[in-house]
């Protein structure tokens, strides 16, 4: 498997998961703008599949690992996921406000 990339440049911009010769390009257009970038390589991310109408999480916005679009319904983990079809009345206590989030709605951002 090819080796895949994360640049960050010094205005936090960052891009992540691209494969060495974008990450060159990229370095290389941001010396000729003298942008300080930084190459490191992609970790791997663990991943929740979202088959309900919505999940519960402890984060504001859901994240698309790199590589999967919207439409896959494929995000980054959270720590707190509660997937169902119907938000329950009463979420369980926790010391963290919880989100709720409508896969449908994200998809179709």
């Amino acid at each position: 498997m090819e080796k895949r990339y994360d640049v960050k440049d010094d205005d936090n911009v960052y891009i992540e998961n691209v494969s060495l010769d974008i990450a060159e390009t990229i370095l290389a257009l941001c010396c000729n703008e003298e942008v300080d970038a930084y190459l490191t390589e992609s970790q791997p991310v663990e991943a929740m599949l979202c088959d309900k109408k919505y999940v519960i999480t402890e984060t504001e916005r859901l994240i698309n690992p790199a590589g999967h679009h919207p439409d896959d319904r494929v995000f980054k983990q959270t720590k707190i996921a509660i997937h169902c079809d119907e938000i329950p009345k009463a979420l369980p206590k926790c010391n963290l406000p919880l989100y709720a989030h409508e896969i449908e709605k994200i998809i179709k951002q």
